[in-house]
């Protein structure tokens, strides 16, 4: 088996090409071709981008991982009627003062050991 092999792979938003994972015998390169995205190697990620050539040689025990996460969550907001929409939700609300508890039951029940609320 050679060192090197080629593939080309499409990452959609919100996936990663595979696992975080290491090679014993084969070294692999990445080469970003077009949008951009994440590069985990070991505990460090980097932003990547269009013409970024990213090398991983073999047998350091040193995981990476390529990953295109789904863009941040557009929020709107509108001053004149207090309103948001957040994208994704695919719903309107008001912003207004509220209590950290409110809605809540009062006084806020206890879970016991076996995850159910105490009474």
């Amino acid at each position: 088996m050679g060192r090197l092999g080629m593939r080309s792979v499409r990452v959609p938003p919100g996936h990663s090409a595979c696992p975080a994972h290491t090679h014993l015998q084969a070294d692999e390169i990445f080469v970003v071709l077009e949008g951009k995205g994440l590069f985990r190697y070991g505990d460090h990620v980097y932003e990547i981008h269009p013409g970024d050539c990213i090398s991983c040689p073999a047998d350091t025990g040193i995981a990476h991982q390529i990953a295109n996460p789904p863009p941040p969550a557009d929020v709107c907001t509108y001053p004149d009627s207090g309103s948001i929409s957040v994208g994704g939700v695919k719903r309107f609300g008001l912003l207004r003062e509220a209590g950290y508890y409110e809605g809540q039951p009062q006084p806020t029940p206890l879970l016991t050991r076996d995850g159910k609320a105490q009474a």
